[in-house]
């Protein structure tokens, strides 16, 4: 109930769906109740499984009764297991853990117990709470409800397309309005204007590079959709605070 407990909501506020690990993990079983449960849910809306299994079968039973994910039901799981997620269809979002602070708080732990008396050593169970990582987006969340279709259409757009070379020019050649048109409903919608959030998923994305690959610098920008380097450390810098060789010495968590 941790998830419940941060967003500081009841837990019957929030429908649930809670059955064992071996129901989620074992594609044989009888998934009824859960097509039953999913249909009762109000549309659009989100679910928050507990990890990338639970996500990976309301995905696929989300295909057998015929909702969209995400349009109708964006998914995200816990874990980050790529080749699960990948394989999910569309590809899942999720959560990344600290895996490597897990494992060295644990070790923390045992040491304590290891090192205690049996006359010293406290029955309140020793707890050590670590933040995850950040989450990886995939296609199982991305998506917008805003009553505007333009908007919509064009932040999916931008979305789909930040890693490519392109600008807001490009985008307006994809939209049944000016430049002008786009950029003040934009405004009025989001509080940015397209090339600034284009900028930002381009960043979200040179973030996971930075965080999950060896990749140079150099290849971080072109593999984020920057032409240029310098312009790549300049809008880093702007959003993060530091530059990105920086940012990743600070944040890496794997050797």
């Amino acid at each position: 109930y941790g998830f419940f407990d941060s967003l500081g909501l009841q837990h019957p506020a929030v429908s649930q769906f809670e059955r064992p690990l071996y129901w989620w993990r074992d594609p044989s079983l009888d998934r009824r109740e859960l097509r039953q449960w999913l249909q009762t849910l109000p549309r659009p809306t989100a679910l928050f499984g507990g990890n990338d299994i639970v996500g990976l079968r309301v995905i696929e039973t989300c295909k057998e009764i015929g909702l969209s994910v995400p349009s109708d039901l964006a998914v995200l799981g816990v874990d980050d297991e790529d080749l699960l997620c990948e394989l999910a269809d569309p590809s899942l979002s999720s959560i990344r853990l600290d895996c490597e602070g897990i494992g060295r708080g644990a070790a923390q732990l045992l040491d304590v117990a290891l090192n205690q008396s049996g006359d010293t050593r406290v029955s309140k169970k020793a707890e050590i709470r670590l933040p995850p990582m950040n989450i990886v987006e995939r296609e199982s969340t991305r998506t917008l409800i805003h009553g505007d279709p333009l908007i919509v259409r064009s932040v999916t757009w931008l979305r789909s397309n930040a890693r490519r070379r392109v600008d807001v020019g490009d985008l307006v050649a994809h939209l049944p309005a000016s430049r002008r048109t786009v950029e003040k409903r934009f405004k009025a919608a989001l509080g940015c204007s397209p090339r600034q959030l284009l900028q930002r998923y381009r960043i979200e994305y040179a973030k996971r590079l930075l965080l999950t690959t060896d990749m140079p610098l150099d290849s971080v920008a072109q593999g984020s959709g920057f032409t240029a380097l310098q312009r790549f450390y300049r809008i880093f810098k702007e959003t993060e605070g530091c530059t990105p060789g920086v940012w990743r010495r600070k944040n890496r968590k794997i050797p």
